[in-house]
């Protein structure tokens, strides 16, 4: 079984947080400034694209209550949830003990948690982003992603947007590779994919990736 050195994902994790992900969201604050968090209604506390609701699986064993936010918000701060991992653990903890819902603005990057949150961010997406993999990537495919961190940087952010767009660009990609295994062919064809969606943020996605590896 292929996998991506653990430092290697790390380091291309900490870019797709860095550049394509922002910082911390508290329900709380639609309530305070409802049509300024609008398109935030569905959002649970997030922290660089983790949502504490919506992503419950990733952070917790025992299955969420209710899938009405602020409903949720209350057995999440009733600690009824078990976590999954020492890793979703001591991250939510982290930004509990900060009394970030209260003392943290929209968007912040945690101050002088920022680089140990980005490490258990990182390493809490690892173990979905093996899963993912080894899920919809074929073996020859995982050898070339997993050695250009270009690629796998598309991949890594694949996991973020969630299992259905992974499961669709690896698709792509293992069609792709019968053609060509140039590294940089099969970067371009994965970025245009991005750029055709019809979905805004991805073809952000697609623009933001042009412009990082064309600097590289």
């Amino acid at each position: 079984m292929t996998i991506p050195q653990k430092d290697i994902f790390y380091a291309a994790t900490k870019e797709v947080i860095q550049h394509l992900e922002g910082g911390y969201y508290h329900p709380s604050m639609m309530k305070k400034e409802p049509t300024k968090f609008a398109v935030y209604t569905n959002s649970g506390e997030t922290m660089f694209g983790l949502d504490r609701h919506a992503g419950h699986d990733l952070f917790y064993s025992t299955p969420r209550k209710s899938s009405h936010v602020f409903d949720n918000i209350k057995h999440i701060e009733s600690g009824v949830y078990a976590y999954k991992s020492l890793e979703a653990e001591e991250f939510w903890k982290s930004i509990d003990e900060a009394n970030a819902k209260n003392e943290w603005k929209w968007n912040s990057r945690g101050g002088s948690l920022e680089a140990q949150l980005t490490h258990l961010a990182s390493s809490i997406m690892y173990f979905e982003f093996i899963s993912l993999a080894n899920k919809f990537l074929l073996e020859e495919s995982k050898t070339i992603a997993f050695n250009d961190s270009r690629i796998l940087f598309h991949f890594i952010y694949a996991t973020w947007n969630g299992s259905g767009f992974f499961d669709y660009y690896s698709a792509k990609f293992n069609e792709k590779i019968k053609q060509t295994q140039d590294p940089d062919k099969l970067l371009i064809h994965s970025i245009q994919l991005r750029l055709k969606s019809d979905y805004s943020m991805i073809v952000n996605s697609g623009n933001k990736m042009l412009q990082l590896f064309s600097k590289k």
